[in-house]
């Protein structure tokens, strides 16, 4: 086989490789947010630093209701206070979106292999056995002040 075009080829795979990834995923780069202090640190120094929420404020008046700003070492973070958009993360679409597995961790250390540490199927396993243990309750408290009333007309 020729090297020239087995080069060819590796090169033109790759090229379109590069396209395909461009393309197919979902890139941060194009929302507005304030230029990162340091590749190291990002914006966490201004974001933690100031008053409690004081750069939040900043940027949302500056920047709109979702930001795109710099973590550690330049890792892309997002700030969203859109209430529509809150609304659809976390109540119509809450299992397509997954926390960082930093946070699943810390959540285990806390809490166990609980609610807090579960996703997706696992999740709707531990809230199924929360839901129910709610409704006993609410259920326990109707039949209680059902009783209480009786006994206050008596």
């Amino acid at each position: 086989m020729d090297p020239v075009f087995v080069t060819t080829g590796f090169a033109a795979l790759a090229i379109v490789y590069g396209v395909y990834r461009r393309y197919s995923h979902i890139s941060l780069a194009d929302i507005p947010g304030p230029e990162s202090a340091s590749f190291i640190m990002g914006n966490l120094k201004e974001l933690y630093q100031g008053q409690a929420a004081e750069a939040d404020f900043k940027w949302q008046a500056q920047y709109g209701n979702i930001v795109r700003f710099k973590g550690c070492f330049g890792e892309d973070q997002l700030m969203i206070s859109d209430p529509a958009a809150l609304q659809y993360i976390f109540a119509k679409s809450a299992y397509r979106f997954t926390r960082p597995p930093d946070r699943r961790i810390v959540s285990q250390l806390v809490s166990g292999k609980g609610i807090l540490w579960a996703e997706g199927d696992d999740h709707k396993r531990h809230w199924t056995g929360v839901h129910s243990l709610l409704i006993i309750i609410q259920e326990v408290r109707r039949v209680y002040e059902q009783q209480m009333d009786g006994d206050r007309h008596q």
